[in-house]
């Protein structure tokens, strides 16, 4: 394929677009690994929570905590929050607090994907017209370079806008699935958070 030729005969509303594209594949595989990393890292600490029910919470904690394999800041706090003895009476709003801050994270970039998903067709379909209009231009001329650039400027438009709109609707709906997959598994770390402490506080 000659993305030369495309881009040139494309007009300025192919660049555009090409330039959302690759922000789009960047911000794409940049969440891909975010999600993978995080997911593996919950995971792996709701299994620890779960299977060694010997140890304590606190001594989970720091297990963790000195692991160096924390996420964010946000977690640093939230689990430093727990570390403190007298926070973890207020435990609900300690851990309502982290997740909120946490689906922020989460659901980062998101918004543009969203947007780009219903924008790109549209960027497209103004390119299309600017390019029927170039051919209309040249109507009636013995030369056919002008309106076959015409054509093609406004079939590449619409090629490149749903180029865009197709992964980035798709990645939209997949990284919300993911989500929400997420989402169930903090509310599980928080029930065997809460259980664990609560039985600790009656023995």
């Amino acid at each position: 394929m000659d993305w030369k030729f495309i881009i040139l005969s494309g007009g300025p509303i192919v660049l555009i677009l090409f330039v959302i594209l690759i922000l789009v594949i960047i911000i794409i595989i940049e969440r891909i690994l975010y999600y993978k990393n995080y997911i593996n890292f919950i995971t792996s600490f709701e299994e620890k929570l779960n299977s060694q029910k010997n140890i304590s919470t606190q001594e989970i904690l720091d297990s963790f905590y000195n692991s160096k394999k924390i996420l964010s800041i946000n977690w640093i706090t939230f689990i430093k929050q727990l570390q403190e003895p007298e926070n973890i009476n207020n435990f609900e709003e300690i851990f309502y607090q982290f997740y909120n801050k946490e689906i922020l994270h989460l659901e980062k970039y998101l918004i543009f994907l969203a947007t780009m998903g219903n924008l790109s067709p549209f960027i497209g379909l103004l390119g299309t017209v600017f390019g029927i209009i170039r051919s209309f231009m040249h109507l009636g001329e013995t030369n056919m370079t002008e309106i076959n650039r015409g054509i093609a400027e406004a079939l590449i438009a619409t090629a490149i806008g749903l180029i865009v709109a197709i992964p980035s609707s798709f990645s939209f709906n997949y990284f919300r699935k993911t989500i929400e997959k997420i989402e169930l598994q903090l509310e599980v770390i928080k029930s065997a958070l809460k259980l664990k402490i609560y039985y600790e506080k009656k023995s």
